[in-house]
Order: C-alpha cells, then structure tokens, then sequence
C-alpha cells in the first residue's frame, strides 16, 4: 500500500471516530488538515511500522493535534448564552478529542510514543504562553509558532531515532 492510500485511509478513519452528532450540529464538520496526516504517516512510515499501527498512531497523534487546535479556538468574550454554550462546547470538544487521543494509545506497545508526546504536548503549551501572553522578539513569537506546529512531529521522530528528519520538517513550517 502506498502513503497516499494510508493517508486516505486515515482520513477516512479519523472521519468515523471524530463523529458526534451534537459537535458536528453545533460546531460544523470537523476539518482534518491532510499535509499533517500526511507528515505523520510519512514519519510512522520511515520508522518501519506496519500499516495498520501507521493508521492507528497517525489517527492519533492527529486527533491530539485537532484537540490542541480547537483548544485554541476558545476565546474569553461571553456576551450571551449563546456564546457561552459555544464556547463551552468548544472546550469540551477539545477534551473529548484528548481523551480520544490517550485511548487509543493506552497500551504498552505505545508507551515511549505516549511518553515522548506528552512531553510535546507539555512544550507547546509553554511555547503557547510565550506566544500569547509574553512581551516577546519577532523572533521570539516566530521560534514560538514554528515548535507550536512541529512539536508533536518532532517528538514522533525522536521516538523512532528519525531526529535527522526533524530539520526538514521545522523547514515545512519556517516558510
């Protein structure tokens, strides 16, 4: 099988265990960013893994990066209740693509992966500080924003010794 039917075959598979009823109504279809899909199938490809643990880890490794993301979209304006449900389901769509997320990697044979992504996701939200809140350099915010979007890839490759693919994929996001 090729990386584009895995790539496919992931969306397809993210597309399925993402759904819920009451987020999509309230939220809209959960969007899916297929370069990353892809960048992760490529990394759990190089790392020799069979293809049904490069669909299960890209499908999870995404799902963690899509909980990160919509995080994000929380803002703090609670002007009605209308706002505040949307916000409110916003968080909680979040939790429910974390708890995803730790579910499907909560076995031993993913422990380093787990352990190596839980430092990741602990750096991005410190460089998320950095980036939001803190008086910083251009070049401060811009280091801040390339580790928010590469950490968790970066941290993929360092689990399977693939660090020397770690330079390429800061290249991707520097543009």
């Amino acid at each position: 099988m090729n990386e584009k039917q895995l790539v496919n075959e992931v969306i397809i598979f993210l597309e399925k265990k993402l759904f819920h009823s009451l987020l999509n109504e309230k939220l809209g279809k959960t969007f899916i960013n297929a370069e990353k899909v892809q960048l992760f199938v490529k990394i759990f490809t190089q790392a020799g893994l069979t293809k049904e643990i490069i669909i299960e880890l890209s499908s999870a490794v995404m799902i963690m990066q899509m909980a990160l993301d919509i995080h994000d979209l929380v803002t703090n304006d609670c002007n009605d209740e209308e706002t505040l449900l949307n916000r409110q389901l916003i968080i909680l769509a979040g939790d429910y693509y974390s708890g995803l997320y730790y579910q499907m990697l909560a076995n031993d044979e993913n422990k380093l992966l787990l352990d190596y992504l839980s430092e990741g996701i602990k750096e991005i939200n410190e460089w998320k500080i950095i980036y939001q809140f803190e008086d910083s350099s251009l070049e401060v915010r811009q280091k801040a924003l390339l580790k928010i979007n590469t950490l968790l890839f970066t941290k993929s490759c360092e689990t399977y010794g693939l660090e020397s693919q770690i330079s390429e994929i800061e290249s991707l996001y520097s543009k």
